[in-house]
């Protein structure tokens, strides 16, 4: 699912463009990441996966982060990027690593 409170939200047209050609040197469609979203494709394992998307507004949007998860279970890795933590998880990560040093006694 895409966070687009941390991941960088991108319409299908510009998502298409930072693609590179995969036929004959012709650039990525926008319409095919609608497909790709819609109808997903065939990985290497057999399974259907799709490119997750959000709306906004009347737009169909994807984010990078989203397009490199797609690109990944298509290539049938099992570990994807994972999205930067939120302030809060940070904030609760730094309380942890305070109370350990202090714990310590550093």
């Amino acid at each position: 699912m895409i966070d687009t409170t941390v991941e960088t939200v991108v319409p299908f047209g510009q998502a298409a463009r930072r693609l590179p050609s995969i036929r004959s040197g012709k650039p990525v469609s926008p319409a095919t990441l609608w497909r790709w979203s819609r109808d997903g494709v065939l990985a290497r394992d057999g399974s259907r996966v799709r490119l997750e998307t959000v709306r906004i507004g009347g737009a169909s949007c994807t984010s990078i982060e989203a397009l490199s998860r797609f690109f990944a279970r298509l290539s049938g890795e099992d570990t994807a990027p994972t999205p930067a933590p939120t302030a809060t998880q940070q904030a609760k990560a730094h309380t942890r690593a305070e109370a350990t040093l202090d714990a310590a006694g550093i």
